[in-house]
């Protein structure tokens, strides 16, 4: 009898341990999402606006101080999920060593990002677009792997072609037509390796257009004018998709 109840006492505790870090991981995702916003700069709907030296300096303090916030929801990653997020930390790392303490680096970001401002930025429109797209892709994609992936891959080509051309237009008039290839440039160097794995079947959003037209239309009437502001960054949602995939 007492050994029956020493095993109930324990997995008691062990079904209330296991409870606590199913709480702790979904306030953590919350937390890590928050700082995400901040971090990919655009995905801020309260966004100060880099214009000058004082701005960066704030900039760059803030971005380093969310970096480490994101990397926080390592610990709730296990398997080929954690290995993808330990990839695009540490490029986003080299990024922000580059952008913040590189004194070429520096010069490069605030030379074509001070183009953006209030009147003419697009780029946060094009993200909330690209979220309401994962969203959808983690609630009502169902199927197999293939079918989950395809989603996620071509959203995230409409996000890259949308941010490029938001740049150029944007950009081209006030700093010059070298500000769309560098934010694509960077674009590359946060997700690479992670893109070139999971997307190789999904080259560009030419190919997502012609192979999955029914996708691309429903994608196209979501980034329709008048949705609401996502409450969220792409975090959440990239999360919830990881989670309908089953990894060997």
């Amino acid at each position: 009898m007492i050994l029956i109840t020493f095993i109930g006492v324990n997995l008691i505790n062990l079904y209330l341990f296991r409870g606590a870090m199913a709480m702790d991981c979904d306030q953590q995702l919350l937390d890590s999402d928050e700082c995400l916003k901040k971090l990919v700069y655009f995905t801020d709907w309260n966004l100060t606006f880099v214009q000058n030296e004082q701005d960066m300096v704030h900039h760059c303090k803030l971005v380093k101080e969310t970096a480490t916030c994101v990397r926080a929801y390592k610990k709730c990653l296990h398997g080929l999920p954690r290995e993808m997020f330990n990839l695009v930390s540490q490029n986003s790392r080299q990024i922000i060593s580059e952008r913040c303490d590189s004194t070429e680096g520096r010069s490069q970001f605030l030379g074509h990002i001070r183009c953006l401002d209030d009147e003419t930025n697009k780029l946060t429109g094009c993200l909330n677009k690209v979220i309401a797209m994962l969203q959808y892709t983690a609630d009502k994609v169902d199927g197999d792997e293939k079918e989950i992936l395809t989603a996620s891959c071509c959203a995230a080509h409409y996000i890259f072609n949308c941010f490029v051309k938001g740049i150029d237009e944007d950009c081209k008039h006030k700093t010059g037509v070298e500000a769309g290839p560098y934010l694509a440039e960077k674009i590359n160097q946060m997700i690479a390796g992670v893109f070139d794995v999971a997307c190789k079947n999904y080259p560009s959003i030419e190919v997502c257009e012609a192979q999955h037209p029914d996708l691309m239309q429903h994608f196209h009437q979501l980034a329709g004018e008048g949705f609401e502001r996502q409450k969220v960054s792409i975090l959440v949602p990239l999360i919830k998709i990881a989670h309908k995939i089953k990894y060997e």
